[in-house]
């Protein structure tokens, strides 16, 4: 195919050419140029004979995507094209659909024009078409259409959101599209990309995970901190000391742990005669109310009443490590070798 110079007043700051010959007068397929970020420089209307199509994708949500071309030349407008994506498509697959879709209009419907221009906000995309040795079928498909086509055309990044009427024109489509009611746009099936699955596969073993969490009968020390799974995640922000790890699970130097496991004659305190365990280590040992200062006035300071529910001391950074000073510098909990 052949390759367009770019107008005036368009930049050229991406070079995809190892010849030293300018693109427009190279036999490979043309570079990229770049439309003005300057609203106060706008894109001029098409000169006659010239075709321009601008591309653009468009995700509402996770579950809907699309995207829309507008064809227009210096008459005004001459087609639209909207479509919607099946759920869970990307944006890149939405803009990499419409690259293809204004390709391939121009492919059939180009004969009366003597040159084409596309304009894209995705500057991934026309690089990867452009380019990429391994690539989506999409993409390949884009460049084998790129190189069959015999309209001469040139391909541009277009800065979004700058006023450039046919850039807005096709946000303002693709997101009708992307919005729309099931069954409004003909759908376009999409081959799932590796971040949906990638995405799929966690939030659905996280809910095994955290269903399997709720009844176990096993863990319910821990679960009295953690009661879902991802609750425990905070203690990847900070340091955590093995003592208060121990803590957690029940099973560390408290006498309630060690009598069940005859490791002492009593499950009491040896100074409040109540029973050692991680609640009365915690909130209510007077041996420890010093120590225990920071940490019962790190929880007041988030508007907890003292004693706090286990769950609430590890929504707050601040508390978990007030609280893992604490475990460590009461020396309560220490291994002794």
């Amino acid at each position: 195919m052949k390759a367009l110079p770019a107008p005036g007043g368009i930049d050229r700051p991406f070079s995809h050419h190892s010849s030293s010959l300018p693109p427009w007068l190279s036999s490979r397929l043309p570079g990229i140029f770049k439309v003005p970020k300057s609203p106060i420089l706008p894109l001029s209307p098409a000169l006659p004979g010239i075709i321009r199509a601008y591309t653009d994708g468009s995700v509402f949500s996770s579950a809907q995507v699309g995207f829309s071309v507008v064809l227009a030349d210096h008459t005004g407008p001459v087609a639209t094209i909207q479509r919607a994506l099946t759920p869970g498509s990307t944006i890149f697959q939405a803009e990499s659909l419409a690259f293809f879709e204004a390709l391939r209009w121009l492919d059939q419907h180009g004969q009366s024009y003597r040159a084409g221009e596309i304009y894209s906000d995705s500057l991934s995309v026309l690089t990867s078409a452009l380019q990429a040795p391994k690539t989506t079928l999409t993409l390949q498909e884009c460049r084998d259409t790129l190189h069959k086509l015999a309209l001469p055309t040139a391909l541009f990044w277009i800065p979004s959101h700058v006023g450039h009427h046919g850039n807005e024109r096709a946000d303002l489509l693709a997101k009708e599209a992307a919005q729309a009611a099931q069954g409004t746009f003909q759908l376009i099936p999409t081959t799932p990309s590796r971040s949906l699955v990638k995405n799929l596969l966690g939030s659905t073993s996280r809910k095994l995970w955290n269903d399997e969490w709720q009844v176990a009968k096993t863990g319910r020390s821990t679960w009295n901190f953690f009661p879902t799974v991802g609750s425990a995640a905070i203690l990847n922000k900070t340091e955590i000391s093995y003592q208060l790890y121990q803590l957690l699970t029940g099973h560390c130097k408290l006498n309630s742990f060690l009598h069940r496991i005859k490791r002492s004659l009593s499950f009491n305190c040896t100074l409040c005669n109540s029973v050692e365990d991680v609640e009365h280590f915690l909130f209510y040992c007077t041996r420890f109310s010093t120590s225990r200062y920071p940490f019962k006035r790190a929880v007041e300071r988030k508007k907890i009443v003292w004693p706090p529910p286990h769950a609430d001391i590890f929504r707050h950074l601040s508390i978990v490590k007030s609280l893992n000073v604490f475990v460590s510098r009461s020396k309560h909990l220490d291994l002794v070798v």
